[in-house]
């Protein structure tokens, strides 16, 4: 018991570290104030998630074939050197190698977390756990964004050189807490096989298992179509609030989506008609477009609270429906859809944002979330799924 409580204080470490990065809530102004347009702004996140998604079933099987604690140490590092070029190389470059970086940490990170904490929770036994153990570590990273940018509120207007130090410094000290869990083995069954059998069988069960299938695509659409998230300080800012009430702003959304976390575990076994959570997810992003000023960052908080809660409930649901074996794989695989989900977020935003803009774009964006929903829902009638 007191080793079990022990790993979950290095998890929740780790987990509010990984998130108590300064330059989150400031990036996008940083890429706008450096003279990028919105075009290049989108290709920005679109290098991030196409690197991200690349790498992402390759990086669940290297986290099923080797130790998950250094897999996810080696993303880290990756992060923070992507980081110093954004320091030392404040260009569209720079800003591409930096986000090419994060997205290899990105991936490497994406299933091997989660992976780790179902294993830790089974040895422990203590599974049931796993969707509690989940949402606190959600939530203490949203606790992570919200003091993050508070903290940023008081460097906005100096520029963006501390702001970037401080977060390097952020993304050091989580790979501490990581290096600090017990060094658990590799699964023996995925040991003796081969990185392409454990990929290839990581695939088949997501093909094979259309209760899988469903569970993973509808954590793709949903973590895919969160690039909402990455849009909501430019969104603000065509409101005309300024650099330092945006990052206010920003720590009282994920307050609201730390409260999301938090309270997931709690639904877990309601009956909850969650194939039209999609729906509620687009018209609350609709919502936020369309409303007055003051409403706008409220209805985008409740969004963010939504989207943490169903990633959490998802994420539990998945894990307990794949085997040890591939878990990493498996869950990487709904990480790729995820990728390529984003990439279709990032120039939908893009593209709207460009024409008209950034409401508009949430418009598009919410427009695209249904036509999803709506092929999901036909999905699970088929295939007689009772979700």
């Amino acid at each position: 018991m007191r080793l079990l409580t022990g790993i979950k204080a290095k998890l929740y470490t780790f987990s509010f570290l990984d998130d108590f990065i300064l330059i989150y809530p400031l990036y996008s102004l940083m890429f706008a104030d450096n003279g990028l347009a919105a075009a290049q702004i989108a290709s920005l996140f679109v290098i991030w998630s196409v690197t991200s998604f690349v790498c992402e079933i390759p990086a669940g099987s290297i986290a099923d074939k080797f130790p998950r604690r250094l897999v996810l140490i080696a993303g880290i590092i990756l992060r923070a050197v992507g980081y110093g070029f954004w320091l030392f190389m404040p260009n569209y470059l720079g800003f591409a190698i930096g986000f090419a970086l994060w997205g290899i940490k990105g991936a490497l990170t994406s299933g091997t977390l989660e992976a780790l904490v179902y294993d830790e929770l089974t040895r422990a036994k203590d599974l049931p756990a796993y969707a509690k153990v989940t949402g606190r570590m959600k939530a203490i990273g949203a606790v992570g964004d919200v003091l993050a940018s508070l903290a940023a509120a008081l460097f906005a207007s100096r520029g963006y050189t501390s702001v970037l130090w401080l977060s390097i410094a952020a993304v050091i000290a989580s790979g501490f807490a990581i290096y600090s869990l017990p060094k658990s083995p590799v699964s023996m069954e995925a040991s003796e096989d081969g990185y392409w059998a454990i990929m290839l069988e990581g695939v088949r069960t997501v093909l094979r298992k259309p209760l899988v299938f469903f569970l993973v695509a509808f954590m793709s659409i949903v973590a895919g179509m969160g690039a909402a998230d990455e849009y909501i300080n430019l969104f603000l800012r065509e409101r005309h609030f300024s650099n330092t009430s945006i990052v206010i702003w920003s720590a009282i959304i994920f307050t609201l989506g730390a409260l999301g976390s938090t309270l997931a575990h709690k639904l877990e076994n309601k009956k909850l008609p969650i194939k039209s959570s999609l729906f509620v997810w687009a018209g609350l992003l609709c919502a936020a477009s369309l409303a007055p000023r003051f409403l706008a960052p409220v209805l985008l908080g409740l969004f963010v609270a939504f989207f943490f809660a169903v990633d959490i409930l998802f994420n539990a649901y998945l894990q307990h429906h794949i085997s040890d074996k591939t878990r990493a794989t498996t869950t990487s695989v709904g990480g790729f859809f995820a990728e390529i989900f984003a990439v279709i977020g990032f120039l939908i935003v893009g593209f709207g944002a460009n024409r008209v803009d950034y409401a508009f774009a949430f418009q598009l964006l919410a427009g695209g979330i249904v036509a999803f929903g709506v092929f999901l829902v036909l999905y699970a009638r088929r295939h007689k799924l009772s979700i």
